[in-house]
Formats: C-alpha cells, sequence, structure tokens
C-alpha cells in the first residue's frame, strides 16, 4: 500500500520565505501503487520509500506537480520510481513535472524542513525507471539523480524494455547520464529533450532514434553513445558540446546525419573499428558563432 502523510508547511518566517521558492503541501509517499491513483498539481511528493507501479495499474502525474526523492548522505541505495505498469504524465509545455532531490528548495520549498542545513547534488537520488513502451515521457525536469547501483547504470531515467517515446524534456545535474538504456530492446524515441551536463547512452539491441536534442557536456565524457546491435538506428539534427567525445558509435550500424558538434576536446564522433559501419556524416553550421569549433573527425578505435 502506499503510505500518504500531509504536512502542510504554514507560518514560516520572512526569511525563510525569502530564501525558498513557494513552499506547496507535502505528502510522504513510498511503496507499491495499485489501482489508478494520481498525483495531483502543486504539491510535493516526497518519495521515502521506492515507488513501484504494478503491472496492471497506474500512477498519473499532473502538470506541475513536484516529486521529490529523499537525499540521505552515505546512503548506498537512493530512492526511484519504478514503472511495470501505466506512468500516465499530464504535463504539458510550460507546465512540466519535475523530478528532483529532497534537498532542492529551489522547486516547491524547503520539503524537507531542514532550513539551509543541506543543498542537492548530482546522485542525491536514482532514477525514473520504464518497464515496458506503455508510457511517454514528455515534459519533464530530471535534477540532481543519477546514483548507481545494482544492475543498473547512472541516470535519472532508464528505458529498460519497449518502444517509449522521451520528448521533450530537461535533464541536469547527473552524477552521470541523463538518460540511460542498458537492456534496451526496443526501438525508442529520444527527441527534443535538452540535457545539461549529462548525455545520452543506449546498450542493447532495437532501433533507437535520437533526433534533434541539445546536450552541452560541461567536460562530460560523452554527449550520445550508443553501443549494442542496432539494425536501422538514427542520430540526426542533434546540438552536442563541450564533451570529451560528441557522439560515440561503439559497434553500432548507425545512421548519424545533420549534427552539429562543437568544442568536445577529444573528437566529434568515435568508433570501434568494424568494417560494416554504416555510418553517414553530414554535419552542417547552422547559423552558430563562425569561431565555433565545427569538428567532423571520426576516430577509430581497433
Amino acid at each position: 500500500m502506499i503510505m500518504y502523510l500531509r504536512s502542510i508547511l504554514l507560518g514560516l518566517s520572512v526569511l525563510a520565505s525569502a530564501t525558498f521558492a513557494q513552499d506547496l503541501p507535502v505528502d510522504t509517499v513510498g511503496g507499491s501503487i495499485t489501482g489508478h491513483q494520481t498525483w495531483y498539481a502543486d504539491s510535493v511528493y516526497l518519495v521515502t520509500v521506492d515507488i513501484t507501479i504494478g503491472t496492471d495499474d497506474t500512477l498519473t502525474i499532473e502538470g506541475e506537480a513536484v516529486v521529490k526523492f529523499y537525499a540521505c548522505t552515505g546512503c548506498e541505495v537512493r530512492r526511484w520510481l519504478r514503472a511495470n505498469g501505466v506512468l500516465n504524465l499530464e504535463s504539458t509545455p510550460g507546465n512540466p513535472i519535475y523530478f528532483t532531490s529532497s534537498r532542492d528548495d529551489s522547486l516547491g520549498g524547503d520539503s524537507n524542513n531542514d532550513s539551509t542545513a543541506t543543498s542537492p547534488a548530482p546522485g542525491n537520488w536514482h532514477c525514473v525507471v520504464l518497464e515496458n513502451d506503455l508510457s511517454e515521457i514528455h515534459d519533464c525536469v530530471f535534477k540532481y539523480g543519477g546514483h548507481s547501483y545494482a544492475s543498473y547504470h547512472s541516470s535519472m531515467l532508464d528505458l529498460t524494455i519497449g518502444t517509449p517515446v522521451v520528448w521533450d524534456c530537461e535533464f541536469r545535474y547527473s552524477s552521470s547520464c541523463g538518460l540511460n538504456s542498458y537492456r534496451g530492446d526496443g526501438s525508442p524515441e529520444i527527441r527534443i529533450n535538452t540535457f545539461e551536463g549529462c548525455g545520452i547512452e543506449y546498450t542493447g539491441v532495437g532501433s533507437p532514434l535520437v533526433h534533434d536534442n541539445t546536450s552541452d557536456g560541461e567536460g562530460g565524457e560523452c554527449g550520445i553513445k550508443l553501443d549494442g546491435s542496432f539494425a536501422g538506428s538514427v542520430i540526426d539534427s542533434d546540438n552536442v558540446s563541450g564533451y570529451s567525445t560528441g557522439i560515440d558509435l561503439g559497434r553500432c550500424s548507425t545512421q548519424v546525419h545533420d549534427n552539429v558538434i562543437t568544442l568536445c576536446t577529444s573528437s566529434g564522433y568515435r568508433r570501434k573499428g568494424q568494417a560494416a559501419a554504416n555510418v553517414t556524416f553530414e554535419l552542417h553550421h547552422k547559423g552558430r558563432n563562425p569561431l565555433s569549433h565545427i569538428q567532423q573527425t571520426l576516430q577509430l578505435d581497433r
């Protein structure tokens, strides 16, 4: 059973009001989602125990809801939300759903009620996991997650199987990847998303489409990485900047075209050398600052 504890935060001082965002009512949640449950707009849902949506069950989250995952210092296991059933998101452009750390006072206020004692950091929570293709992830903001443990890599959104669609989301301040598919076996569409300081990593089989995303690495390892048996996968119209490697193709047979890769310190593209690669490079300037370094080289690792 899911556990709810409504704690309405009232009577904050003028100083606290100046320090934090508007304080929203807080529900403490955890455990199994059964039947059809709804998390409402303009509320904070504080996840203190892992959330699991049952195979035949649905969790609906309204736009402007804030989901905060409990962060603890020195804990090996961090909180997550796992969708074996349907995660129905009612977010819209301008009314996103937020997934962040319990220490993030910029969204929903001081929900863990510790004033300025703690600050959010990458890896404060684990991830949202989709175990099927029943859900579309759109118009969401993911922050301060990506802690790694067990069989899952570091990411804030993990696509394990199926053909989900992820679009118009923001991924910021992850401890590693923003979006990951460690065991992917479908043909997901990952399009029109923004990644800041964290990239995309897809490992497995299938035919992913990675289209029209913007990824600013701020010194990270790789903007987009595919590694597996991908027949018919496409990476196109993406803007990647500031990583060590812009796009890492592993050993994939991948159509790659119309990407803009700038300011990557090692290489624009990297591939583990196999002659069967089907890679087409078509990089365009697309009106960027002419002083930007457009990288069109392919580094082969044999």
